[in-house]
């Protein structure tokens, strides 16, 4: 019996469950390697369909980050969406990958359009380009969020829905089948 089929034989008698192993391991990780470079906001790291997130940029995880973290637990991607991900980035898109993943055992949902007026405010933009800067500083491409808009919970219609406009803080009207360019979510 190698190292490995040992190491598995011993975790089932343990009983642990998968996320405590992920635990173990990513806490035993986190205790072993370089110190994080500085970002001005935390930086969400996805691995499968959980989020997790860090201080700051773990560039041995350089591969897992998917953005950073707002107030209020508003996940924002680093880029915006994709040729690949057009589909995907329709209302019905975002609601159904949001609803997909987890951030500390909540499943998402599109955030709230009064919540992104709350915490939308100067200094958390100059925040948000500052971490986008060291990101794309560090090999890891990030997109400015000035002229992005992103989906809100809130449906309109059965064919709209409400957007949040980055650039001028304003909510407006989208239809649900156009796709914006910014994911946004709220655990």
């Amino acid at each position: 019996m190698d190292r490995l089929q040992k190491l598995d034989a011993y975790v089932s008698k343990l009983g642990l469950s998968q996320q405590e192993l992920e635990n173990w391991v990513l806490s035993r990780i986190k205790a072993s390697h370089e110190p994080l470079i500085l970002t001005a906001l935390p930086i969400v790291y996805k691995r499968l369909q959980e989020f997790y997130v860090l201080s700051g940029l773990d560039m041995t995880r350089k591969d897992d980050v998917w953005g950073w973290l707002l107030p209020s637990n508003v996940l924002m991607k680093k880029e915006k969406g994709a040729p690949s991900e057009e589909e995907m980035m329709t209302w019905h898109g975002v609601k159904s990958y949001a609803e997909a993943h987890v951030f500390n055992g909540k499943i998402g949902h599109l955030p709230y359009s009064d919540r992104l007026v709350k915490i939308w405010l100067p200094e958390i933009v100059i925040k948000a380009r500052s971490t986008a800067m060291t990101l794309n500083e560090n090999g890891i491409k990030a997109d400015d969020e000035s002229m992005s808009a992103c989906w809100c919970a809130e449906e309109k219609m059965s064919n709209c829905a409400q957007t949040f406009v980055l650039y001028s803080s304003q909510v407006s009207l989208g239809y649900k089948s156009y796709d914006v360019d910014r994911i946004l979510l709220q655990f």
